[in-house]
């Protein structure tokens, strides 16, 4: 574990941060003339990781977005067929303790194409993966 560790870490495969964000999703949120909360009725709540490299190499993205089965392309023979996102299974802690979700990988993901030496690497990459 401890070679693993110092491999992963050596090759900046460890993200950076991880960011947590939740939110409520209400019928009747309304609100007073100074902005306060008057009633709410909570319908759900929902949670979203974020995670981030400031510097990852270019191959390493590319082998997480093929497992991710992450695509551009949603034509079969011209046509536009929907594909369903694939599930994944997140365990972290949270604003009250260890939660486990379905999440899939969001919309928006982030970096900047960098080459330094002739090894290409991305910085700032991010990917979400917001709850189902």
């Amino acid at each position: 574990d401890e070679e693993v560790d110092q491999v992963s870490t050596s090759s900046q495969l460890y993200p950076s941060s991880v960011g947590t964000t939740s939110e409520t999703y209400s019928r009747d949120a309304e609100r007073t003339a100074d902005y306060e909360l008057e009633d709410i009725t909570a319908v759900n709540r929902k949670a979203k990781i974020e995670i981030e490299w400031n510097i990852i190499k270019y191959d390493y993205v590319v082998q997480l977005m093929a497992f991710l089965e992450y695509t551009y392309d949603f034509k079969i023979d011209n046509v536009i067929t929907p594909v369903k996102a694939p599930t994944f299974v997140i365990t972290y802690n949270d604003f009250i303790g260890q939660r486990t979700m379905n999440t899939y990988l969001g919309q928006t993901i982030e970096g900047t194409l960098e080459e330094y030496e002739g090894v290409k690497y991305w910085r700032n990459f991010r990917i979400a993966f917001p709850e189902r």
